[in-house]
């Protein structure tokens, strides 16, 4: 089974994705804390219960029962992580909302465009953006970022007579550009 693994506990896999074995996402988290140890302990509490701020999908469905029979294919994610950072990082309040056997998060920015996020629905896709998002100050998004467990893969670039740019990839992998406009 692929593992899709957010950016806060890759130090434990050095990897976006591993696979492991299990017939129940109990199973498949001892699989996982045999190949790598201690993380398990970051994803279950001691009442061998998923840990509160972790959200763990299979193939869209959120999920909290350990006993979750699982099947070949099935693809584990987890949403809660990009919400988290996205809430932290821009102040954008976030409000769930039911379509049909998904749940779509509902950005809220304020004044100007707004977004949404959700599981991606085309199956064993890893998460994707073709988004950029407007910051006062590139630098200072971009090292906030970087604190909130994002990885930047082009630090800051000017195009020339228009502004400067960043990328990052986000803790569940999924990229994202930083846009500072040019003052005039």
């Amino acid at each position: 089974m692929r593992v899709m693994i957010p950016g806060p506990l890759r130090s434990y896999t050095k990897a976006r994705e591993v696979e492991a074995t299990g017939t129940t996402l109990a199973d498949l988290l001892t699989d996982l804390d045999r190949k790598y140890p201690g993380l398990r302990f970051r994803m279950v509490d001691e009442q061998d219960r998923i840990r509160p701020h972790m959200r763990c999908f299979v193939n869209g469905e959120l999920v909290s029962d350990m006993r979750r029979a699982l099947r070949p294919g099935d693809a584990l994610q987890n949403v809660g992580k990009a919400k988290s950072f996205y809430g932290k990082l821009f102040d954008w309040q976030l409000e769930d909302m039911p379509i049909g056997d998904m749940t779509y998060t509902m950005i809220r920015v304020g004044d100007g465009t707004g977004g949404g996020l959700m599981k991606n629905p085309i199956p064993n896709a890893p998460s994707a953006w073709l988004a950029y998002v407007q910051v006062a100050d590139l630098k200072a998004a971009t090292s906030k970022a970087k604190s909130l467990g994002a990885t930047v893969m082009k630090d800051a670039m000017e195009v020339p007579g228009a502004g400067s740019f960043s990328i990052i990839t986000d803790p569940t992998g999924a990229m994202l550009g930083l846009w500072q406009p040019k003052e005039n």
